[in-house]
């Protein structure tokens, strides 16, 4: 069965690139380590490293082939699907990136589901972070308007809520 797009801006679609860059085996067992090393970088309670934590977790020649396929593609507007982790790689090449281009980060899940309670000092790192790399971003796309409250909250950040046309309220609980 052919699924379609819903097109619920009725954007002129010709004019949409979706596209897909695969990180290398190298560039994933990288981010692997990384993102094994950041509880430790956190309890060090330096923002100096913290903020370094991208630069850690991306090569610079995996930014750079970013940066360069962004600029040579001539695009209006770039926006990661890939969540907000992923997202700040957009944020930390910004300054790389033609002018005229607008960056958007998109979340695709509640902010609960990346700052729980019992993160402690790893969801305060996480905001840290998030609060200085996302201000760089032309808009923030978020689900709800509970994660627009807490981006002004907890990152003072703005941030939109879209149209989510997968949204819905589940007849019953999960037994998993």
């Amino acid at each position: 069965e052919k699924r379609f797009f819903q097109n619920v801006y009725d954007i002129d679609v010709r004019r949409v690139d979706f596209s897909f860059m695969e990180l290398s085996n190298v560039q994933k067992a990288r981010r692997e380590v990384a993102n094994r090393l950041f509880g430790k970088i956190v309890k060090t309670g330096s923002d100096k490293l913290l903020y370094r934590f991208p630069y850690i977790k991306y090569a610079a020649s995996y930014l750079k082939k970013i940066s360069s396929w962004i600029n040579n593609n001539g695009f209006d507007i770039v926006m990661f699907s890939s969540g907000f982790e992923d997202s700040i790689q957009l944020a930390i090449i910004k300054e790389q990136i033609s002018p005229h281009v607008k960056l958007i980060a998109w979340s695709h899940a509640s902010f609960k589901d990346y700052f729980r309670e019992e993160g402690g000092l790893y969801s305060n790192g996480i905001r840290r972070l998030w609060s200085f790399y996302y201000k760089r971003f032309d808009a923030i796309v978020v689900l709800s308007d509970a994660d627009i409250q807490f981006c002004k909250q907890y990152l003072d950040i703005d941030a939109v809520r879209i149209y989510n046309s997968n949204s819905f309220v589940p007849v019953n609980k999960s037994p998993l």
